[in-house]
């Protein structure tokens, strides 16, 4: 198992976000030996969000490619029309790397370019330490 710590000052306010870098599948090899050249985001970490979830102006950047199209509830809407795009996402400088489904939304109004969803938390473990201004993820 893979763990690692990151203390985020002022926790309360700037809440559980973290640096991932996120590359299209094809480029999986790539990454795993040092030559492909994944983008840098930044993610909230979201036990509210069933499914984790890309910007929507990213999926162009990033030449991703969707696979289907889906219904979603969002805290502000409910039944928008969203594609779901496979991709690699990298956490902790590459030790935790995962390919999964990200649903593709504006996130307009704030800091961020992606949501990592309970779809990816489920296989870890997340403790979030108010009191110290950490967070921590196993997986």
């Amino acid at each position: 198992m893979i763990s690692f710590t990151i203390q985020i000052p002022n926790l309360l306010r700037v809440g559980p976000v973290i640096g991932i870098h996120v590359a299209a599948p094809r480029y999986w090899a790539e990454i795993l030996t040092n030559r492909g050249k994944p983008t840098r985001i930044f993610a909230m970490i979201d036990t509210g969000a069933s499914h984790s979830v890309l910007k929507d102006n990213l999926v162009a950047i990033l030449g991703l490619n969707p696979i289907r199209a889906v219904r979603v509830n969002t805290p502000s809407h409910s039944g928008i029309k969203a594609f779901i795009y496979p991709a690699l996402i990298s956490i902790s400088q590459g030790e935790v790397n995962k390919l999964v489904h990200l649903v593709a939304l504006p996130l307009e109004g704030q800091n961020i370019q992606c949501l990592i969803g309970r779809d990816i938390l489920r296989n870890g473990v997340f403790i979030y330490d108010g009191p110290q201004n950490t967070i921590t993820l196993t997986f």
